[in-house]
């Protein structure tokens, strides 16, 4: 349980600096885009990109409301998406990683979406204060 609210704070300060860059650079990030200097421009595109555990969920959830309100294209295209994302996942896996992959894995990845979720809710608190993450790990490795 410890280890899943030092994940939710650390993906929390990352989201909250995601939307600050956001908020401060979207506007001059397309210009920069528009203009030819595709470098800075395409940091705003990468920074527009939802964290791919929060895509998962968003897809399931349109998919679902589609299924319940009966409109074809409300789950067609969210589940042909919803497969594309799963099959470049399931592929970026590594191979010799498979043999480790247990059902108790699979099982972890509602927890983590929730996590997230709880993460995007909690943003606000990232601007408020500083959220420290603890380190652990053997002593040789921690910096003094």
């Amino acid at each position: 349980m410890a280890q899943r609210a030092v994940f939710e704070n650390q993906r929390t300060r990352w989201i909250a600096a995601q939307w600050q860059f956001l908020k401060f650079y979207f506007w001059s990030g397309l210009q920069e885009l528009f203009a030819g200097r595709f470098a800075s421009g395409f940091k705003v595109i990468q920074a527009v990109i939802v964290p791919k555990i929060l895509l998962l969920g968003l897809l399931i959830l349109n998919v679902s409301i589609g299924f319940l309100t009966g409109n074809q294209l409300l789950w067609q295209v969210p589940f042909s998406l919803l497969l594309l994302q799963m099959a470049s996942m399931i592929i970026s896996v590594p191979t010799y990683l498979w043999k480790r992959v247990s059902l108790k894995e699979l099982l972890l990845i509602p927890v983590l979406l929730l996590s997230f979720v709880r993460a995007v809710l909690n943003m606000r608190k990232a601007f408020k204060r500083f959220m420290h993450t603890p380190h652990t790990g053997s002593p040789d490795t921690q910096v003094p």
